[in-house]
Order: C-alpha cells, then sequence, then structure tokens
C-alpha cells in the first residue's frame, strides 16, 4: 500500500474508504430488501427450518438469492460471517439439479431440495427412523403412541354419512369387518404392495411413493399400518381398496393420526440458551 500510495495514487487511501462505504451501504441496501420479500417466497418456517419455494425463489437474480441464502442461513445457525461464495455456489447446484438432493454444510445447517420445494433444516433435528420398529396392537385402543405421533382406533356402528369420506389425510374410515388383528405400525420394508384405494390391482409402495411426488427423504419416515394379512393405511396418503366402506359396511374402524407437538422448554432451559447465543455472539 505505501508503494501504491506514493507511486501510483495518492488517493489511494481515500478511494478504499469511499468504496468499502459503497459496499456497506449496499450490503444495507440489499439485506433490506431481502427482508422485505422473504416472507413472500417462505412456505413454511420456524426455529429449525426454512422451506422456500423453488417456482418463487428461481425468479429472482443470483446476486438476490445470494443474499437470501445468507440471510437463513445466519438465522438458522447464528453465524452471519461464515457463509461464504463457496457455499453460495453448492446451494445453487442443488437448487438447480435434477431431482431430490440434500447436502451438510457448516454449523448444524443441511440444505436440501424435494420437488417445489428448498429446504434449509438445522441438522440436529433431522430425524433419522428406527426402521425396525415396529409395533402390533392386538385389540381396539382409544389412544396410544408411536414414535412422534397419537394413534386413536374407534370402533364405530355403521352411519354412512359425507364425513366418513377420506377428506382428512390422517383421519381414516375402514370396514372393521374386512380387517383382521393384530393391527401392525411400522415402517416400509422391500416388496411391499397395496391396492390403493380406487384401484383394483396392487401397485409396488416404491412405484406409489413415485406417482404422489413423496420426497425420498420423508418415504423412510412414512408409518405403514397393517393388518395380519395386508397393508390396510400408508398413513397421511391413501387406505386400501379391500378395506374401503361399501353399502354393506356394519362396523367401522376409525383410526386417527397426530403429530406429537414437542413440549415448551423450561424457564430455566431457555435463560440457559439465551446465554450461549450471546456468548457465541461475542
Amino acid at each position: 500500500m505505501p508503494y501504491v500510495f506514493e507511486n501510483i495514487n495518492p488517493k489511494f487511501v481515500e478511494k478504499m474508504i469511499n468504496t468499502s462505504r459503497i459496499y456497506r451501504e449496499t450490503e444495507q441496501v440489499m439485506s433490506d430488501y431481502v427482508n422485505r420479500r422473504l416472507a413472500k417466497i417462505t412456505m413454511e418456517n420456524d426455529t429449525d427450518k426454512y422451506v422456500i419455494s423453488l417456482k418463487k425463489i428461481t425468479q429472482f437474480l443470483p446476486t438476490i438469492r445470494f443474499y437470501f441464502y445468507k440471510k437463513i442461513y445466519t438465522e438458522l445457525t447464528g453465524f452471519y460471517r461464515d457463509f461464504y461464495q463457496y457455499h453460495f455456489e453448492e446451494i445453487e447446484k442443488i437448487l438447480f439439479s435434477m431431482g431430490s438432493k440434500i447436502k451438510s454444510f457448516p454449523n448444524n445447517l443441511t440444505v436440501i431440495k424435494e420437488y417445489n420445494k428448498l429446504i434449509f433444516q438445522k441438522t440436529s433435528s433431522i430425524k433419522i427412523p428406527d426402521m425396525d420398529n415396529i409395533r402390533k396392537i392386538d385389540k381396539i385402543r382409544a389412544r396410544f403412541k408411536f414414535e412422534d405421533y397419537r394413534i386413536s382406533l374407534k370402533k364405530l356402528k355403521n352411519i354412512i354419512r359425507k364425513r366418513y369420506v377420506f377428506e382428512d389425510k390422517n383421519n381414516v374410515y375402514m370396514d372393521f369387518d374386512k380387517i383382521k388383528f393384530p393391527i401392525t405400525l411400522r415402517h416400509r420394508k422391500a416388496g411391499d404392495k397395496f391396492v390403493p384405494l380406487g384401484m383394483k390391482h396392487p401397485k409396488k409402495l416404491k412405484d406409489f411413493f413415485i406417482d404422489e411426488k413423496i420426497p425420498k427423504f420423508e418415504r423412510d419416515k412414512l408409518l405403514i399400518i397393517e393388518d395380519a394379512e395386508k397393508i390396510i393405511w400408508i398413513a397421511g396418503y391413501r387406505i386400501d381398496s379391500r378395506v374401503a366402506l361399501t353399502e354393506s359396511t356394519k362396523n367401522i374402524l376409525n383410526i386417527k393420526l397426530d403429530r406429537v407437538k414437542h413440549y415448551r422448554l423450561r424457564t430455566a432451559e431457555r435463560l440457559r440458551n439465551l446465554i450461549i447465543n450471546i456468548a457465541q455472539e461475542d
């Protein structure tokens, strides 16, 4: 710098200061712009995750996307200065790649692309299901828990009404007399087939997932509910035609699925986390 100052441009330092000021002002303008528009491209967000619309974010220029990514990265990791051009380029590769993609980044962040979504999620909040976990239910039970779900089973007398139509994806009605106990809750396994409601022939579960556009990273998490002979429900999606209600149905089985809400942190735990975050910022 002394050489440049003395031999090339005596106003070099002044120009560097001006340029730095322009960069800071530009950074502020871009940050304000992104803050105003982030909600418009966000499909879902909480303390652990941002779900961004692929269609909407690709309408912005790459420079704007850089600041979107940086904003989300900062909010989820708490590290503002650790987002670099390399991270931007890796996310762009995911954004414009074919099919579903997943990649881990520093500071406990994972980026996932699936169908119409770009998901930024804390790596520690991503749960890997135990594929060997199963639970058998030998008789009707009002309520029980399986993994992150509360499930209820009710036997109802046959009253055919519109409320029995498959309207709520987590609340279904089946012909009780076509089901053979025990009922088993599990995850998918190789060779799984069932007859989706509305069809007459068996379909591979893998093909059903593809047709329903269920992301690859979500398929292992889904609950498969079967009786002693067959799959009766892909929880949250479709029941089997062989247990569907008909005009001759006399008894109805109602299965309801609710995700367990995580408890709120106690005051002491929230205070401890706040202190840790402040210490990290310092």
